[in-house]
């Protein structure tokens, strides 16, 4: 496996929330502008509990439709994938499409069942993956240059709400000290995420808080982020809320343990659980491009890979039970 060297990067202030210009607003671009960045995350199915392992539920195919996504939505500069097991990233770094978009793999080389990996055009100054409370899920910090200044990207993939009955408290062996006896595991993983990305990178850092929360926007856990100053890119793009019944702007819900709903095309979402959470400095008022990509440079800001393809590769028409999620940001300066 390839590992990423890297200089770590100092950084002692935190950025201040910066207001949000609504997508459609007064303002909004008709092109491109100059300066923007472009992020995508999903989380893309490791498959292993598929059968026919290694197939991992048609994993090259489903690596090949990502690469079919991305290169139609003009190789986004960064992508952040969860769920990435020991074959994924072989598969990943197999496809030629990562040659074809120029990204570098940026990889922690701490393989596991389920980890964070990212694609990126941009330079990498930093890199770390931090494995969460319950020691299992992590979070994946990189810090890269952008052209809209310093960007501290942190993806995670973390536990769902407990059930009532087994509500999982932070104990010593599994919680670090910051998170109290009194709350759950999976309520740490987000305290410890949001620190991770709220943490160093300077006083005019973009920050993006993304991956596969396991909860929806009216939990506890994802109003505590957006409380903290975080703009949930989806809503604040314009956006409507996951609709449960039609599966509308819903990104998980699709079955996971085999491919009958991947080949499916009515096949729907159910649930809103993954995210792209961004936190600018003062000197950015951040400007969402709307869902239907108004500045046409591929990508808007909402739901990625959400319609089902066509040809694709092994009859598949989603790549994994998840949705992807975009952002298309770019700065009116404050």
């Amino acid at each position: 496996m390839r590992k990423l060297l890297v200089v770590l990067v100092a950084g002692v202030l935190v950025a201040a929330a910066a207001p949000v210009v609504p997508a459609g607003a007064a303002g909004t671009p008709r092109v491109a502008p100059k300066d923007d960045l472009r992020v995508v995350t999903m989380n893309i199915l490791h498959g292993i509990t598929c059968p026919n392992a290694p197939d991992d539920c048609q994993g090259d195919d489903r690596i090949a439709l990502l690469g079919q996504q991305l290169q139609a939505a003009k190789c986004p500069p960064v992508v952040a994938l969860e769920e990435i097991a020991p074959r994924t990233y072989d598969r990943v770094v197999a496809a030629p499409w990562v040659k074809q978009c120029k990204y570098k793999i940026v990889w922690h080389n701490m393989p596991l069942t389920d980890r964070e990996l990212v694609l990126t055009t941009l330079p990498v100054t930093s890199q770390k993956l931090t494995v969460l409370a319950g020691n299992f899920r992590s979070a994946y910090r990189v810090e890269l240059r952008s052209k809209l200044g310093p960007v501290v990207l942190v993806a995670s993939h973390q536990d769902g709400d407990p059930d009532p009955g087994d509500p999982k408290p932070c104990n010593p062996a599994e919680c670090p000290p910051e998170c109290p006896a009194d709350i759950t595991i999976s309520d740490c993983q987000t305290i410890q995420a949001k620190a991770i990305a709220s943490e160093g990178g300077g006083s005019k850092t973009i920050r993006v808080l993304t991956g596969d929360f396991n909860v929806t926007a009216a939990s506890a856990r994802s109003q505590s982020i957006v409380a903290d100053g975080w703009v949930d890119s989806h809503l604040a793009a314009g956006n409507a809320e996951c609709d449960p019944a039609t599966g509308a702007q819903c990104t998980s819900g699709r079955q996971d343990m085999n491919t009958d709903d991947l080949k499916n095309p009515a096949s729907k979402e159910t649930e809103r659980i993954d995210f792209l959470f961004v936190k600018a400095p003062r000197s950015c008022q951040v400007r969402f491009d709307t869902p239907k990509d108004r500045d046409k440079d591929g990508l808007g800001t909402g739901l990625f890979a959400d319609q089902p393809a066509t040809n694709g590769p092994g009859g598949l028409v989603y790549l994994s039970d998840h949705t992807g999620v975009g952002a298309d940001l770019s700065c009116r300066k404050g």
